[in-house]
């Protein structure tokens, strides 16, 4: 819940909705911790498309965040907060300039100083309060964090009981 977030909160932004997943998660890697340090979950998307989430502070030495989106037309894939893949059966002219473009050094679990920045969450305070200033709908809506909370909650479950869970709404 605390590190996988906002992976998957980019997951259920630009993919199909999740129907059902299957989790296993573990504390393996840290002792005394009151909750996991690896969770993986098999996950199934509206549509038929596959996929998989694995999560850990369990690894060495440390890699960053990691969202690959593959299929048939192509592949992109974000490192951190950096597209750094975005390769496509029928490239576009402008498809190096968008991986070039806007680029975030990669900080990953092998400096977790470096990962403890509050850029991102002061970017998100500040489009609140200009949505409350301007009266515009604030960016990030309530159904959009549910759907990551519910796919998190789901897979929590489904590690508890063995099961596939459909995820909420």
């Amino acid at each position: 819940m605390n590190q996988g977030i906002h992976m998957i909160d980019i997951l259920c932004d630009l993919l199909p909705p999740i129907e059902e997943v299957c989790g296993m998660t573990a504390a393996i890697g840290h002792t005394g911790l009151e909750v996991e340090d690896v969770a993986c979950a098999a996950l199934r998307f509206k549509g038929g498309a596959l996929g998989i989430i694995h999560g850990s502070t369990a690894t060495w030495p440390g890699y960053p965040k990691r969202l690959e989106i593959s299929g048939t037309r192509g592949t992109a894939v974000f490192l951190d907060d950096r597209l750094t893949v975005f390769d496509f059966a029928e490239p576009r002219p402008d498809d190096q300039r968008i991986v070039s473009t806007g680029a975030a050094p990669a900080c990953g679990a092998a400096d977790p100083t470096a990962a403890m920045t509050d850029d991102l969450h002061a970017a998100c305070f500040r489009d609140f309060v200009q949505a409350v200033e301007t009266r515009t709908p604030f960016r990030i809506d309530g159904v959009s964090a549910r759907r990551s909370v519910a796919t998190i909650l789901a897979i929590y479950e489904s590690a508890r009981t063995g099961r596939t869970v459909q995820v909420e709404g």
